[in-house]
């Protein structure tokens, strides 16, 4: 079941936005203000192609400045997408392991200067 589970993941939405922030850091790294944007969309890219097995812990006190910055421009509407995503799946009893991965990746999303990976 957890097999299904990945596999419906990965098609349906873990490919989808995986390939969106990995361009994204692509993009950034061709400028030179963002570059130190570009790692962390790199990292949640790495998390959201296969959530399941992966846990994140945030540490809202580190790098307050450019987690402020990077909620700034971009990290609130990608989290609130994610909210959103995992409010949805969670309505169905079926979407519920989806819908918690969202909030892992809303989390990560949020603050993703001092996540910690696992």
């Amino acid at each position: 079941m957890k097999l299904i589970g990945k596999i419906l993941w990965i098609i349906f939405i873990g490919l989808w936005a995986g390939i969106g922030f990995t361009l994204s850091g692509i993009v950034m790294l061709l400028s030179i203000i963002f570059i130190p944007f570009a790692g962390p969309c790199f990292r949640i890219a790495k998390v959201v192609f296969c959530p399941f097995d992966k846990e994140v812990e945030i540490d809202t006190g580190a790098r307050p400045v450019i987690n402020v910055l990077w909620m700034i421009f971009g990290g609130l509407e990608s989290a609130a997408a994610y909210a959103v995503l995992g409010a949805l799946l969670c309505v169905t009893i079926i979407g519920i392991p989806a819908g918690k991965q969202c909030f892992k990746i809303m989390k990560l999303c949020a603050f993703p200067y001092g996540a910690s990976i696992g």
